[in-house]
């Protein structure tokens, strides 16, 4: 019945059970939905659990879905069955250790890597505030590649909260593997290395094949625990190592001070044996194990007992009620309890807050109503969360200085939270941590209202005042500056916080019949501003998509039904550019990852403003890259500039950028911005156009398509050499004459329209080859096997460019063709998909498998690059290809 509720639960196909206990049992099972095996825990007692079950049961799933270790058990899911709350976990296909040490298998150097592994797992989960408290063999699973994996966090305490589940087996653990200060029911006391004293335990087990306390009488076994130490494991076994003795031994001392002081300190030691050095840890002395044996009382263990047994020795405490009546133990007790409480006070003046504690508390514990006891108690607290957070801060502190700043912030923010909440040094850390910098906000006019907007929780958008606004703290991330002001259009400008970056703005307001988001450009020598232009594309809105799949004319339209206009490439170009003219909206060199490009980060289309460094000198977003942009070259032509996000080359990606498609469509790689005429408009006429610019965009546009036979020839004109009765190819390379420098940095679009107003069109894929291998078919145009020098490519080191056409005698195909392997790459009329074209041959900086006849790569078809260039074809009449 269970197993049918879990099947409706989820998409779980139960497999068989694999372990039981006395509240819940544990099935593999089948993840329809992933395609693997996991493991669910499902809590049996079901609508029949107390209230502490379901918490301890919640405690696990809460305290482990925040832990993702190689060693440790992940979760995936929580729910519940009809009333039976469950857990989703990995499966791991192996053996309980408990299983092992039962079975003698495990060597003590196999004992030593165990622990070192789960060493590594509870320092993580520490770092992490999580605590397991329930160390045990049960509690740990070698998979079968012998990895050691930490499970059952249903325990686990998460040092900033606090937990009352009282009841004996849960929050008090495994009493055979527990800490003194566990077993003693000190909770303020039960922190990480309560579970190094309990991986002790467990390290104990492994070398003995026994644990280090054994008994059927919980309370004997508990007075055991605090008081008395276990054999070394050499007792058992002369063969261990005393090394290895000694470092289980001081994983599980009696004193925190004696105690390795960390999870990471435990398996730290553990690698130094490892590697045959000296360990730090040192056995204890006859002297130093006579002083913890006498270093606590008989009254304590009996008030220790009477705690955790009263209900069961009911008549055992009225017995030690009346002899403490007795005046010669009442003169006893206050004596022994005076004495503490010195000995507490001077411990305290001596720095050692844990004895100062210990022997207050055990002064309490001789005297409940003693002045004094219960302030030395909290001066000894006090103290001790001082220290503790002084070591917390050091850690911190190395944290920092290694760039780990995750665990720094754990570490400051623990230090607040549970030690100093004053602590001058865990605030100015925690901000370092956690990369905090500065903003500071000047408009002109002032007094507009600034807002903050984080980019990933819009919702928690607050407001820091009124502008000029100065050095206010935010924390590392992508945000968006709003800025409001009564008469003046609202702006919103995206930016990123950096760690302690100080990050300035000084804005000025347009006037209100501008458009919202809109920013001016103006040159210094201009009387005012130019022209408006938006900081993001159409629809201008930051954290908004571009629209694409517009014509042309459509995008005009858009512009204009906003009370705008659709730019022209000069105005364009200076606003990506700026003044002094840069390469990138960004700088002189191109950067990769800076925009939304496929040499970078580009991956598809990207919000308006996410790529917060990808903006111009004039404030203006996406000018490289996301998606090319309609412009109009006067008087009536259409183009699009600045790259997209499919092109990788840095030629493509520049402000001078401009690439030819068919305005009567829409394309999806193609989306626009607006502009608005300035107070200073009469200067546009004089705007320059980008260097390499058309004058006029061409009449026919090249759209992206296959190319067509418009006409053919009776015969092959001068300077092309006719294949098989059936087409004509160029000898060279466009512009096909002898000694000229082959055309590059021209797109399949523009090649296709160079070829189409020669009255010839681009070759087929066909068309080439078989003019570059001859009858034969060859792999290169001169035979079978690479030829070094015969034909420009990469081997040659000095080689940076191509050659002058036809100086390369050698490289010249059966039918006479120049070139067509190496030199520049070719476009063919080819579609590779996708917007893409097929390019043949291989270039200047090909291998010999690229430069040859059946060499065959892509790229867009609005793409330039300086490898790629191309050669015309024509059909003949009557030909058949």
């Amino acid at each position: 019945a269970i197993e049918e509720l879990i099947e409706k639960a989820g998409p779980y196909e139960i497999r068989e059970r694999i372990a039981s206990g006395g509240m819940g049992s544990v099935y593999r099972a089948f993840d329809k939905k992933l395609e693997r095996d996991v493991a669910v825990k499902v809590l049996l007692a079901g609508a029949g659990a107390t209230e502490e079950d379901v918490q301890r049961f919640r405690r696990e799933a809460a305290a482990a879905a925040r832990l993702r270790h190689s060693n440790i058990v992940s979760i995936h899911a929580v729910g519940d069955a009809g009333g039976y709350p469950y857990i989703v976990m990995d499966y791991v296909d192996g053996n309980n250790l408990a299983d092992l040490v039962e079975a003698g298998s495990i060597s003590p150097r196999r004992a030593l890597d165990i622990t070192e592994q789960i060493a590594d797992a509870l320092h993580y989960a520490h770092l992490r505030g999580v605590v397991h408290r329930d160390l045990k063999p049960a509690n740990i699973i070698i998979d079968n590649l012998g990895r050691a994996q930490l499970t059952d966090f249903g325990l686990a305490k998460r040092l900033d909260e606090k937990i009352n589940l009282t009841r004996t087996g849960t929050t008090m653990g495994t009493p055979m593997y527990m800490a003194p200060e566990q077993a003693e029911g000190l909770l303020e006391e039960i922190d990480a290395q309560s579970d190094v004293y309990g991986l002790g335990a467990v390290l104990y087990e492994m070398l003995t094949g026994r644990p280090p306390f054994e008994g059927e009488n919980t309370m004997k076994l508990l007075i055991d625990v605090i008081e008395e130490e276990p054999p070394g494991p050499r007792a058992f076994n002369p063969r261990i190592n005393r090394d290895i003795e000694t470092i289980c031994l001081t994983a599980m001392a009696k004193t925190k001070r004696r105690r390795y002081s960390s999870a990471l300190a435990l398996a730290e030691d553990i690698r130094r044996f490892k590697r045959g050095e000296a360990i730090e840890a040192r056995p204890a002395g006859m002297a130093g194990r006579l002083v913890r044996r006498l270093g606590r009382s008989w009254p304590l263990l009996a008030t220790a007992a009477a705690a955790l047994t009263a209900a069961v020795v009911t008549g055992g405490y009225f017995y030690m009620k009346a002899r403490e009546e007795t005046t010669q133990y009442e003169a006893a007790r206050q004596e022994k309890a005076l004495a503490l409480l010195k000995r507490s006070r001077e411990m305290l003046a001596e720095g050692d807050d844990r004895g100062a504690l210990n022997a207050a508390l055990e002064a309490k514990s001789h005297l409940a109503e003693l002045e004094g006891a219960e302030e030395a108690a909290e001066a000894a607290r006090h103290a001790g969360r001082l220290r503790k957070a002084a070591q917390y801060l050091a850690l911190a502190r190395s944290f920092l200085t290694t760039g780990k700043y995750d665990a720094a912030e754990s570490m400051f923010d623990l230090v607040l939270s549970e030690f100093d909440p004053e602590s001058e040094e865990a605030v100015a850390g925690l901000r370092l941590a956690r990369g905090t910098g500065t903003i500071s906000v000047k408009t002109t006019p002032e007094g507009a209202r600034v807002v903050v907007i984080p980019a990933e929780e819009r919702e928690k958008s607050r407001e820091i005042g009124r502008s000029p606004v100065s050095v206010v703290d935010m924390e590392m991330g992508r945000y968006c500056l709003r800025l409001e002001l009564k008469d003046h259009p609202v702006q919103e400008i995206a930016f990123e916080m950096g760690r302690s970056e100080a990050v300035s703005f000084a804005v000025a307001l347009p006037p209100r019949n501008v458009p919202p988001d809109m920013v001016p450009v103006k040159r210094k020598a201009d009387s005012g501003v130019l022209f408006y232009i938006d900081r993001y594309e159409y629809p201008g809105r930051w954290g908004g998509m571009p629209r694409t799949g517009m014509s042309y004319i459509e995008t005009q339209a858009a512009c204009g039904k906003e009370g705008k206009r659709l730019c022209t490439l000069a105005e364009w170009h200076l606003a990506c550019a700026g003044e002094e003219g840069r390469t990138y909206p960004y700088g002189e060199r191109f950067k990769e990852g800076r925009c939304n490009a496929g040499g970078g980060s580009g991956s598809g289309l990207s919000a308006a403003g996410f790529f917060t460094q990808c903006v111009s000198p004039y404030g203006a977003f996406d000018m490289s890259g996301n998606v090319a942009e309609w412009v109009t070259v006067p008087p009536e032509g259409a183009i699009t500039a600045g790259g997209n996000w499919m092109q990788a080359l840095a030629p493509n990606l520049t402000c001078s950028s401009t690439q030819f498609f068919d305005p009567g469509r829409g394309w999806e790689r193609v989306g626009f911005r607006c502009c608005l005429d300035g107070p200073a408009k009469s200067a546009l006429a004089g705007l320059p156009m980008p260097s390499g610019a058309p004058a006029e965009a061409p009449a026919e546009s090249g759209a992206p398509q296959q190319a067509a036979d418009t006409s053919a020839l009776t015969a092959c004109p001068d300077g092309m050499i006719q294949i098989n009765d059936a087409y004509c190819i160029d000898r060279y390379e466009y512009p096909n004459q002898a000694g000229d420098t082959p055309r590059a940095l021209v797109s399949w679009i523009e090649a296709q329209a160079l070829c189409r107003k020669a009255g010839k069109r681009l070759c087929t894929l066909d068309e080439w080859q078989t003019a570059c291998g001859g009858p034969g078919k060859w792999r290169y145009p001169y035979g079978n096997t690479w030829r070094k020098g015969a034909c420009r490519d990469g081997q040659d080191r000095f080689t940076s460019g191509p050659a002058a056409s036809g100086s390369m005698a050698l490289c010249v195909s059966p039918h006479g063709a120049f070139d067509m392997t190496g030199n520049l790459a070719e476009w063919v009329s080819d579609d590779a998909g996708e917007g893409f074209r097929t390019i043949v041959g291989g270039s200047f900086a090909g291998s010999p498998q690229e430069v040859a006849c059946a060499s065959t790569l892509s790229n867009l078809a609005e793409s330039r690059s300086r490898h790629i260039g191309f050669r015309c074809c024509a059909s003949l009449a009557g030909g058949v290809r």
